[in-house]
C-alpha cells in the first residue's frame, strides 16, 4: 500500500506555499494519483487535472516522497511524537467540511486518537465550549489537557450538556467512536434539534 497523510519535512518545492525546511502533512503522489486517476464525483479537471501530469510518483513509506500543494498542509513542527498523521488528516478534512465553530458548543464523543485531535482542534478554532464524553477516566483527563472545557462519563453527559446549553443541546456533536450504534444514538440525543 502507498501510505497516506504522511508527516515530513519539505526538501525541495516548486510551490510558493512551501519552502525547504517546512514541516508538512501531505498525501504522497502515489495516493492522490490513484484517486485523481479514477476521476470520482469530486474530480474537477481545472483543479485536479494537474495531478495527472507526469512527475515522479513515490509512496508515503519511502524515505523521500513527492506530493502536490493541493494535498499538503503546513504543520507547526515535525517531531517524532507525531505518529497520528492519518487521524490528523481525517480530522482536518472533517473540520474543513464542518465550517466555523466560533462561539458554538461542541461535544466530542469518544476520546481515542481522533477524538483527542478533534478536541484540540475545536478548542483552537474558538468553540465557545468543548465538552468531551468518554467512559475511560484517563482519556477524559487527557481531553482537559487538549483543551476541553469539561470531560464527562457518558452516564452523566446528557444532563451536563443540557445544563450548559440551557436545555437547547449542543450546536455540533462529533461522534469519534465510529463503530458503536449506541454512541451514534447518544450523539443524536446531545445535539440541538
Amino acid at each position: 500500500f502507498c501510505g497516506h497523510e504522511v508527516v515530513g519535512i519539505v526538501m525541495s518545492s516548486k510551490s510558493a506555499k512551501f519552502h525547504p525546511g517546512d514541516a508538512v502533512m501531505a498525501l504522497p503522489s502515489s495516493y492522490f494519483k490513484a484517486h485523481a486517476g479514477s476521476k470520482q464525483e469530486w474530480f474537477r479537471e481545472e483543479v485536479h487535472g494537474v495531478l495527472l501530469q507526469d512527475f515522479p510518483v513515490r509512496g508515503g513509506f519511502c524515505q523521500v516522497y513527492t506530493s502536490h500543494e493541493l494535498y499538503a498542509y503546513k504543520i507547526k513542527e515535525c517531531v517524532p511524537k507525531v505518529l497520528a498523521a492519518q487521524g490528523l488528516g481525517t480530522v482536518l478534512r472533517m473540520a474543513r467540511k464542518l465550517g466555523s465553530v466560533l462561539g458554538k458548543t461542541v461535544v466530542v464523543v469518544g476520546l481515542g486518537q481522533n477524538g483527542l485531535i478533534a478536541t484540540r482542534l475545536m478548542s483552537q478554532l474558538c468553540a465557545r465550549s468543548v465538552i468531551a464524553v468518554e467512559p475511560i477516566e484517563y482519556r477524559r483527563n487527557l481531553a482537559l489537557k487538549f483543551g476541553a472545557n469539561c470531560a464527562h462519563h457518558p452516564n452523566e453527559a446528557l444532563a451536563v450538556i443540557q445544563s450548559m446549553t440551557e436545555g437547547r443541546g449542543a450546536d455540533v456533536v462529533l461522534e469519534m467512536v465510529g463503530h458503536n450504534q449506541l454512541t451514534i444514538n447518544d450523539a443524536l440525543d446531545y445535539v440541538a434539534c
